[in-house]
């Protein structure tokens, strides 16, 4: 299950780019305190855990989970195809609340450019799953030419990463796989090379 892995910006404790092969993945583990997102670029992850959750997620889907005081669960590859996937652990502001759980069906799907807020924990922002955590995590979905902008506030950074296809980020080419940190305050132009999904993690420092 080779991957890349990111740490230390802000509440992100974790972002790792991961393959799991068929047949394989991550047996019942326990986690506690963090607050992860996961978004399936392709192939199939069954899901199971102690809060009684048991789900699919296929390519484009994103699953969010409040692991609070304390929760364990499973990720197998049941599909035919390997799965490629990106995963986040983020620090809880109130880490030890009641472990929570949400399923976000290809929530890129809908026919828009337009970003969409997967989760967030920024005060009224809308987003899909609320978490509790200062930060926004974001997707889109370019065709070649279509472009989104993001404002970036002051004493906040952004990670741009280009979970399937290829982006200019500003002046900077982010190839598949590729990401990018910015922490320079303003509007970040975010313009698809080729059909593209991009995540974008805005997070306080």
């Amino acid at each position: 299950m080779p991957g890349r892995v990111a740490a230390g910006l802000g509440p992100v404790l974790v972002l790792a780019e991961t393959s799991i092969e068929v047949g394989s993945g991550f047996p019942m583990h326990a986690h506690q305190g963090v607050e992860i997102l996961s978004y399936v670029c392709t192939g199939r992850l069954a899901h199971s855990d102690t809060m009684g959750n048991g789900a699919t997620l296929a390519t484009g889907d994103v699953q969010v989970m409040r692991c609070g005081t304390g929760v364990r669960h499973s990720e197998v590859n049941d599909g035919d195809v390997p799965v490629r996937m990106y995963q986040m652990w983020l620090a809880a502001r109130r880490p030890m609340v009641e472990p929570g759980y949400f399923d976000l069906p290809t929530p890129l799907d809908g026919g828009s450019s337009a970003p969409v807020a997967f989760a967030s924990g920024r005060a009224k922002a809308e987003c899909r799953a609320e978490i509790d955590v200062d930060a926004t995590i974001l997707g889109a979905a370019l065709e070649p030419g279509m472009a989104m902008a993001h404002q970036l506030d002051p004493d906040r950074a952004l990670y741009v990463v280009a979970g399937q296809g290829s982006v200019t980020v500003d002046d900077s080419v982010l190839k598949n796989g590729d990401a990018g940190l910015i922490m320079t305050p303003g509007k970040i132009a975010v313009q698809a090379v080729s059909d593209a999904r991009v995540l974008i993690m805005d997070v306080a420092l």
